[in-house]
């Protein structure tokens, strides 16, 4: 005969501790996978929007949580997490044998302040003078974006099509070809 009036037993502490531990478990990894996604997302988006491409980075995220019990029963939970953080450098750049870096170089200008003539039918003012028509577009790299720059060495006004990052590659003129970049070039020698 079934007893009426009963109460279910309630869960012992044990089972309540155990339960409390797998759900900090979860959230910690949770919190782990989230700020993975979010370094990779920022890594991937153009260098204005949150950050160059990267040959390295460094993604470090720390998570602890405790659990106790009181003598009423009742389980508290303390977690506490740390920042993630990534550190990237810049990808190689690498130029053609006709190729020179054009000065001056502008650091303000982050991930398109090394201007290259990347062949001989360049000349470094007219890099210099893409670098500044680049610049003034408000494009962000990756974005493709189509200008007008003025070459000192011929008096004359191109149209040239810059797209890419690391390097921004812009060609047109009369067989131009201007890199932009963050940084020196890489060696070329093997």
């Amino acid at each position: 005969m079934p007893r009426t009036g009963v109460l279910p037993a309630a869960p012992s502490p044990t089972s309540r501790t155990k339960l409390m531990y797998a759900v900090v478990a979860v959230l910690a990894g949770l919190a782990l996978l989230g700020g993975i996604i979010f370094a990779v997302t920022r890594m991937r988006a153009g260098p204005e929007r949150a950050g160059s491409p990267v040959s390295v980075v460094t993604v470090t995220t720390t998570s602890s949580a405790t659990a106790s019990a009181s003598s009423g029963g009742e389980t508290a939970v303390t977690e506490s997490t740390s920042s993630t953080t990534a550190s990237m450098s810049p990808t190689p750049v690498y130029l053609s044998l006709d190729g020179s870096v054009c000065e001056p170089t502008r650091v303000s200008l982050g991930p398109i302040g090394t201007a290259a003539k990347d062949n001989d039918h360049t000349s470094c003012p007219f890099a210099v003078a893409v670098r500044s028509a680049y610049a003034h577009s408000g494009a962000v790299p990756p974005e493709r974006v189509e200008l007008r720059a003025h070459s000192p060495v011929t008096g004359r006004t191109y149209t040239m099509v810059c797209e890419g990052s690391q390097p921004v590659v812009c060609v047109g003129g009369n067989d131009a070809r201007v890199l932009l970049f963050e940084g020196p070039p890489a060696s070329n020698d093997g």
